[in-house]
């Protein structure tokens, strides 16, 4: 017997979800394990015939061999059936939104954080493209919208909505769910409410006001959740907690209202569940007042901390002095990039100026008046430990959109309105000053990432890290792990350059940790930089956190110290953008203020601003290269940037130097041939040289080079290639020597090997490839002698002769070459210039064309032995000395 079930007291979601689990299991009985609450109640007595429920009397309890779970994973919610679910020989399925796993040990289980069961059963009735009728519409419909709050519930998903489209298509009646959900509270419920309201207590916890009420009834009141969700309405705290004692028992109930607060694991030490916004415990004989307090120490260890202005500010405060001329407060707000800045006097703000303000002042051709004639007085500080909260409400009641935070009489920071709205919206949990752990499915716990340091690091460099944290400790500052290194981690790709960045004095920081690595500190004071050698060879980079302003497009940035958040928008790409917190009391905080792991995950490459590859045009090349590298490509709006930027020849006024790093670094990628490409579908190639394109043939040319070079390293010879020499000649041939060598020497500004060896490469190309592709000669016949092929593969690099077996693309090609790096070149003639001399020759040229005649007769096999050598310098003698001498 296969039955569907589930918990006890079922809402409109769990009769919902049994309902629609019997449309994909037709022979399974649906079947309520004890009962329903007051609303769901009173639709299955006006409806129960419409309602193919049985009760659990009908069930023959032995008999069940499969049993659906709907709305519940715990068996302790599903009554006498609860037995059933555990024992070895049913079979359990699952459907669930809520995230606690239970006891049960499913065989399939459908867990999706949605906002109600309901949808997750739509979804698959959808996609099986099953019929439903009206009235089981509208029931799909009240199960979604109680679990949702008529999609207003935060933990409401594009998933619930959608749902709710397609379930009004198929018929739903609104009114029906309106007048079942919208009810009046009974006398008892008002009863009861107006108790609750008159206990309320509201505790700090981490920064979250949370509010906890209690009250005592002589007998049973139902449905207390509602009543708890609205008096989270009412009191508009972060969490409530309802405390109701009925009888023998203490009922729970919480609701949440903010991310960062998740109730359902506050409740599991007194046996409740439920999901993150809204959970619920029975406690049979439970003590208030000590499940109070279980309850406020158990919030203790689950609510995260709250954002705080020292988690929110930005820092070195930028600031001008009153009597600072407007035209140049403008120029630093340029500069800089900001908004508005505060007036400083004597180390006291005094003022704060925005744009808006210098630019009527300009309008009024007052740019030479100071600004102390322009800013507002209205300033109002704050404490590093003022709450975000507190923050909001001062914008909002002063209408101030910068605030200053003040510390022992000192500027340490200012606040600015996007930065509480960056808070609020995102709902992203500060760790730090400066930066803040992506929320929602972005967020990765501190403890998920310092278990990503233990396992994916070798054991080394991981207690390199912890020694970091430690010393930033010791020192007072906030260290990180930044780039590459915290990027490649999070998708498991080797990478062992350590980069670190410290809120602070970067050289004192290197020193220090010198000291404690025993390393070799190379220090640049002048950029507060620094690269530790370990004794083994092993290198760290240390930065002071920095800024980078260009004031020219292309041009090398002027680098100012400034905040982590700072530091981490000035490079390149969102995913690049991130870091990881070293410090012993907050290891494995990811700092991701730009969603740059939402990018990974979705295989994108982001800007961080529009103006990104206008500053600095190498990020064209890197993106790329990281495309090229990782299988992702450009989010749509980088790509349009990219384009314009392109369009725009940003890439000419790149010096050669940084053009040479660029095209270098691209070709020397695992998948150049893929970032080859891409500059073409970019557009990328007329604005390296003007001639230079991806043709067809130069494609097919590049898909023969791996192979080839593979080829080569099978033959064991001892001379190593460079590759990307060999990809950059096959791009250049076509351009030809000349235009091909100017372009190495007046735009790349090439080394001179390198430089050499594509030259050389060209230039022998058109010769060499007439040797190749030459049939051997035969007697009576036009073709290519081995010695041919020596002399023209003499003294060439590899790459040249590589260049050439790619361009031929044939065996025959191969099998020359081979032959020459293989045996021609080690041949020599056994005889040299005193042997023939010792035969009467006389000294000069002549000795060295016969030996030359030697060793070409004896690669082409005609001269076997010494002896047929010697007998072929006396009859050359006999012809070249005998009639000179007569």
């Amino acid at each position: 017997m296969d039955v569907i079930t589930t918990h006890v007291g079922a809402d409109f979601d769990a009769l919902a979800s049994v309902i629609a689990a019997s449309r994909l299991y037709p022979h399974a009985l649906p079947v309520l394990s004890g009962g329903a609450d007051r609303n769901a109640a009173e639709f299955l007595s006006l409806h129960q015939e419409l309602l193919d429920l049985r009760s659990l009397k009908e069930v023959d309890l032995d008999a069940v061999t499969t049993l659906v779970v709907v709305e519940t994973q715990s068996s302790s919610r599903l009554g006498d059936l609860g037995k059933v679910a555990l024992r070895p020989d049913v079979r359990v399925i699952v459907y669930d939104h809520h995230q606690d796993s239970g006891d049960l040990n499913p065989e399939r289980a459908v867990v999706k954080r949605y906002g109600a069961t309901t949808t997750i059963l739509v979804e698959e009735i959808r996609a099986r493209d099953l019929p439903v009728t009206p009235f089981e519409a509208t029931l799909f419909l009240l199960g979604i919208y109680e679990d949702t709050g008529g999609l207003t519930f935060p933990s409401t998903t594009p998933q619930d909505a959608d749902a709710v489209a397609w379930l009004l298509r198929q018929g739903a009646n609104l009114e029906v769910v309106s007048g079942f959900l919208i009810r009046g509270l009974t006398p008892d419920q008002r009863a009861l409410m107006n108790d609750l309201l008159a206990h309320v207590r509201y505790h700090d916890i981490n920064g979250a006001r949370v509010a906890v009420t209690s009250a005592e009834v002589p007998h049973y009141v139902d449905e207390v959740a509602l009543l708890a969700h609205r008096l989270a309405d009412t009191e508009g705290a972060d969490a409530l907690f309802v405390l109701v004692r009925m009888q023998e028992n203490l009922l729970v109930v919480a609701r949440a209202r903010s991310w960062g607060i998740d109730v359902a694991r506050a409740l599991e030490p007194l046996g409740g569940g439920g999901h993150e916004r809204a959970a619920s415990a029975t406690i049979k004989g439970g003590d208030p007042v000590a499940v109070e307090a279980a309850l406020l120490e158990s919030l203790q260890q689950v609510v995260r901390p709250r954002a705080r202005a020292r988690d929110l500010m930005s820092w070195p405060v930028r600031s001008v002095a009153p009597d600072t001329p407007v035209s140049e407060v403008n120029r630093a707000l340029v500069r800089y990039g900001i908004g508005g800045m505060l007036v400083v006097e004597n180390g006291q703000p005094v003022g704060v100026i925005d744009r808006r303000d210098i630019d009527k002042a300009i309008r009024h051709r007052l740019g030479h008046a100071p600004v102390l004639a322009f800013m507002s007085r209205d300033v109002h500080p704050v404490s590093p430990d003022t709450s975000l909260r507190d923050i909001e409400r001062l914008m909002i009641e002063e209408r101030v959109g910068r605030v200053p935070v003040m510390h022992e009489g000192r500027i340490v920071g200012i606040i600015t309105r996007t930065d509480v709205i960056r808070s609020l919206h995102q709902s992203l949990p500060v760790v730090h000053r400066g930066g803040r752990v992506a929320g929602g499915q972005e967020s990765l716990s501190p403890a998920v990432v310092a278990d990503l340091l233990a396992r994916r690091l070798p054991g080394r460099v991981h207690d390199i890290l912890l020694r970091v944290g430690e010393t930033g400790d010791e020192l007072g500052v906030h260290v990180f792990a930044v780039g590459g290194f915290v990027r490649d981690l999070l998708i498991g790709v080797e990478n062992l350059d350590v980069d670190l960045v410290v809120e602070g004095d970067g050289i004192d920081f290197a020193r220090a940790l010198a000291d404690r690595l025993d390393a070799d500190a190379a220090l640049h004071h002048r950029f507060g930089t620094a690269v530790l050698t370990l004794p083994d060879g092993f290198r760290v980079d240390v930065a002071s956190t920095r800024t980078e302003l260009y004031e020219q497009p292309a041009a090398l940035p002027v680098v100012e110290h400034s905040s982590l958040r700072d530091d981490l928008a000035r490079r390149d790409f969102t995913f690049n953008a991130m870091a990881i917190q070293l410090n012993a009391y907050a290891r494995g905080r990811l700092v991701d203020p730009f969603r740059g792991r939402r990018d990974l995950r979705a295989g994108r490459v982001r800007v961080l601003h529009s103006l990104s590859f206008i500053e600095d045009p190498t990020r064209l090349f890197r993106g790329v290269r990281f495309e090229a590298r990782y299988g992702f490509r450009f989010a749509p709006g980088t790509e349009r940037l990219a384009r314009t930027a392109i369009e725009h020849h940003v890439v000419a006024r790149l010096s050669p130097a940084r053009l040479r790093k660029e095209v270098v670094l691209t070709l020397q990628e695992q998948r150049a041939l893929l970032a080859i490409e891409r500059w073409d579908e970019l557009g990328l190639f007329p604005a390296l040289w003007p001639g230079l394109e991806l043709t067809r043939e130069t494609r097919e040319r590049l898909q023969r080079a791996d192979p080839t070079i593979a080829w080569y390293n099978d033959l064991g010879c001892r001379a190593r290639i460079e590759r990307w020499l060999v990809l950059f000649a096959i791009l250049l041939a076509p351009l030809g020597v000349e235009s091909a060598t100017r372009f190495m020497e007046t735009r790349l500004h090439l080394r001179a090997r390198h430089r050499e060896i594509v030259r050389a490469a060209l230039f022998a190309l058109p010769r060499l490839c007439a040797v190749l592709e030459q049939p051997w000669h035969a007697p009576g016949q036009m073709g290519v002698r081995a010695s041919e092929v020596y002399w023209a593969c003499r003294d060439l690099p590899v790459e040249a002769l590589l260049l050439a077996v790619i361009v031929q693309g044939s065996e025959q090609a191969r099998d020359r070459v081979a032959l020459y790096l293989r045996e021609l070149r080690h041949v020599r003639p056994r005889l040299n210039g005193d042997h023939l001399i010792a035969l009467g020759y006389p000294r000069g040229p002549l000795v060295g064309t016969v030996v030359r005649e030697i060793l070409d007769r004896r690669l082409d096999g005609e001269l076997p032995s010494v002896e047929a050598e010697t007998e072929y310098a006396q009859e050359r003698l006999k012809e070249l000395v005998a009639p000179a001498t007569g």
